[in-house]
């Protein structure tokens, strides 16, 4: 398939001709404007601080100091004692569902390479290092904090074996930021994707587990987790608790969807 064609539909993708393509030595591959026009991205300035959802779409009276309900009740939870805050690119509407289902449950993992653009502009941001965020820390005078260590949400072996890739690891690979494998998974638990929502937030078992060898390197970090998509984020929870025996400075999260 040619680098012109949309990553999904396969249609061409009818570039314009630009200086910039001028001069790259070829395209990146991407999403046609018809199917880019279909995703829900989400806005920055909506987002919920606490799970990175898009606001918009919420009753205001459900919500509370820019957190939305579950974000609320999670914060009375001593589930979330280890965890900060995540950031999400897009929203988990009918179309992405198509998409996602192809990237994740079909094998084609380079759907990802359409979302590389924004996703390492939301990294960019999320982090502090984009131009904006450059710009505050002149005018404040702040140095630019260290950036945080990735950390690639584990699956199963049998899952690896079903989809031939880590997705989460797929995604961490396109930022630029040191990826720890400091996650390891134990269980053999039924797909998320197939439970409930309280099911999901009242899991008492944790598939994770700490790789004693990368304890060290995480001890006053800041650590940021990668997976692809939030969804009631227990299982980012369930990560942060395992990680907290590290001392890390912060455990905060990165997901491509909110869903």
């Amino acid at each position: 398939m040619s680098e012109n064609n949309c990553l999904y539909c396969r249609k061409d993708r009818h570039l314009a001709l630009t200086f910039a393509r001028l001069l790259a030595p070829s395209d990146p591959p991407g999403f046609c404007s018809e199917c880019q026009s279909k995703f829900a991205p989400i806005d920055p300035e909506m987002r919920c601080l606490g799970c990175g959802r898009d606001r918009r779409g919420l009753d205001p009276e459900f919500c509370r100091d820019g957190y939305c309900s579950d974000c609320l009740l999670w914060r009375q939870s001593p589930a979330d004692k280890y965890f900060g805050h995540n950031e999400a690119l897009f929203s988990y509407n009918d179309w992405m569902k198509e998409v996602f289902t192809a990237f994740k449950f079909h094998g084609d993992e380079r759907l990802a390479e359409g979302f590389r653009a924004e996703w390492r502009a939301v990294y960019a941001r999320s982090i502090g290092s984009s131009w904006r965020g450059r710009w505050e820390n002149f005018l404040n005078n702040k140095q630019r904090a260290e950036p945080p260590l990735l950390l690639p949400i584990p699956v199963s072996t049998q899952r690896l074996e079903e989809r031939g890739f880590n997705q989460s690891e797929l995604l961490a690979a396109m930022l630029d930021g040191e990826v720890i494998p400091a996650l390891l998974h134990d269980g053999q638990n039924r797909k998320q994707s197939k439970k409930r929502k309280l099911e999901r937030m009242n899991m008492t078992d944790n598939p994770f587990r700490l790789n004693p060898n990368y304890a060290a390197r995480l001890s006053g970090k800041r650590l940021l987790i990668i997976d692809d998509i939030y969804t009631t984020g227990a299982t980012l929870r369930k990560a942060a608790a395992v990680l907290a025996a590290a001392e890390p400075e912060c455990v905060d999260s990165l997901t491509l969807i909110h869903g």
